[in-house]
């Protein structure tokens, strides 16, 4: 029964495929993994498959881990995980001996100590991995400075206005970038505090949310696989810092409903852990000793300071600002309607 799912990206960091569990059941599966070219059948033995349609990607399996005394037993787990070329694929059942997939070209040097080297590792990456169809306006306005697939970008060529302005869009676009995770120009839905996307593992057009998504959160799951609302402010809009007292109240109708868990986690600016005192990063349903209230109500303590009615309840938080990132693996259908809202963040007191 544990829970366990594989998601498979694209070049593009687009989910192109979300098994696991909730589709093949608790006694695993085999897979399938095929690139864009491929018109075959599925081999012996195999349950499902999911066709890329570019050429490189990646793939991220989690499991689920209830402590660090069970961390043993996932690991057990893991060595039963197999990545198999087709070819060492023998009735029905993959072979141990790992082998070579495929002699790739060796990519230039991702150097950004000369900002326009971006241009050129970018053509490389275009060209082995066909843009899709959406994307034509916009590799059609690229070809103007020789960036897309097959296109040959070269300094040497450039108008000199043009290699100033590309010189000045490198770093500008990775604070850009920065600018809309912080302030929420990512999402599309903001209440009560609380930043949400719909089916953030699938991307469209949304040039911005992608590339934000891919430089601080990477590879979340589609809306059938986790919803992850995350705030930054209290009830009154105030940015959440350590120095305050504040209480996430998560009456029966509000705890998320899913139908593997759910959880809260706390990171400081730079979307990092913070060492407390508890060794404790996020609460959920598993977290042991937690208290509700006779109603069923969980009251969620966050603060700096060990609170003075325990430890129980207590998310610890960093000493200066923070966000609160919320998670729901396999929500009910109404959370992935958009039907769901986490009630806000209050903040109890000044300390």
């Amino acid at each position: 029964g544990r829970y366990y799912s594989v998601q498979v990206f694209d070049f593009y960091t687009n989910t192109v495929g979300y098994k696991g569990r909730h589709t093949h059941g608790a006694a695993g599966l085999d897979l399938l993994l095929t690139g864009p070219n491929w018109d075959g059948m599925l081999l012996e033995g195999v349950d499902d498959v999911v066709q890329s349609p570019t050429s490189t990607g990646y793939i991220v399996i989690r499991t689920f881990v209830n402590s660090i005394a069970d961390l043993k037993n996932v690991a057990a787990y893991q060595e039963q995980y197999r990545l198999t070329p087709s070819t060492q694929w023998k009735d029905g059942k993959p072979t141990m001996k790992p082998v070579l997939v495929h002699a790739y070209e060796t990519p230039p040097i991702f150097d950004l100590s000369e900002p326009l080297n971006y241009f050129t590792f970018l053509n490389h990456a275009l060209t082995e991995n066909t843009p899709p169809p959406e994307d034509a306006g916009l590799m059609a306005m690229l070809e103007r400075i020789q960036v897309g697939p097959n296109q040959n970008f070269d300094i040497k060529n450039l108008n000199p206005s043009v290699e100033a302005g590309l010189r000045r869009a490198v770093p500008a676009a990775i604070r850009i970038i920065d600018m809309g995770i912080q302030t929420g120009l990512t999402s599309n839905r903001l209440a009560n505090g609380w930043e949400m996307t719909a089916d953030v593992g699938r991307h469209g057009l949304h040039y911005l949310r992608r590339a934000a998504i891919a430089k601080n959160f990477p590879h979340p799951l589609p809306k059938e696989g986790a919803f992850y609302p995350i705030a930054r402010v209290d009830s009154d809009g105030q940015q959440f810092n350590g120095s305050n007292r504040y209480q996430l109240t998560l009456t029966p109708d509000m705890i998320p409903q899913v139908e593997a868990f759910w959880s809260l986690s706390i990171y400081d600016e730079q979307t990092r852990s913070v060492k407390n005192e508890i060794n404790r990063y996020t609460i959920s349903d598993r977290t042991k000793g937690i208290k509700f209230e006779d109603d069923g109500t969980l009251k969620i303590i966050i603060q700096h300071d060990r609170p003075s009615e325990g430890e129980s309840n207590w998310l610890p938080a960093p000493p200066g600002s923070f966000f609160l990132a919320l998670r729901a693996y396999q929500p009910a259908k109404e959370i992935q309607a958009g039907e769901y809202t986490p009630p806000p963040v209050e903040r109890l007191n000044n300390k």
